[in-house]
């Protein structure tokens, strides 16, 4: 089976990829990667330089692989950051609320939506802080 892309949709798919790896093989310990996802990412890294993205990826003649180069490992650390910031918070508010906190924002949907503003506020707030 062959699949085309174009530059763009290329450039996406590094960044999937770039990201799944790192949701699936960045807790584990060396033993325990996934290989066959790793492999993957590696061979379609090995197509940058076809769809001239070598700005994202690059070939290491040391380990004989292609990885993401520093500005693109920089720019989706940042993105995958992001996410972790937003699952940080959501998952805080989720605990408190399941622990009864906020049972006073739980009367009605307004008092409710409020305390969402004040997390967002705490999170802007915080995040320099706590990140």
């Amino acid at each position: 089976m062959k699949i085309d892309f174009s530059r763009e949709q290329y450039r996406a798919l590094i960044k999937l990829i770039y990201a799944g790896n790192i949701l699936m093989n960045s807790f584990r310990e060396k033993e325990e990667i996934n290989k066959e996802y790793e492999e993957l990412e590696y061979y379609v890294y090995s197509f940058a330089k076809q769809f001239n993205c070598e700005t994202f990826i690059e070939y290491d003649n040391e380990f004989k692989e292609h990885f993401p180069t520093p500005q693109f490992d920089g720019y989706m650390r940042k993105k995958i950051s992001d996410y972790e910031n937003y699952v940080f918070w959501t998952k805080l508010l989720t605990e408190i609320t399941d622990m009864g906190i906020t049972k006073e924002f739980n009367k009605d949907i307004d008092n409710f939506n409020k305390a969402l503003k004040v997390m967002c506020k705490l999170e802007k707030e915080n995040s320099k802080i706590l990140f």
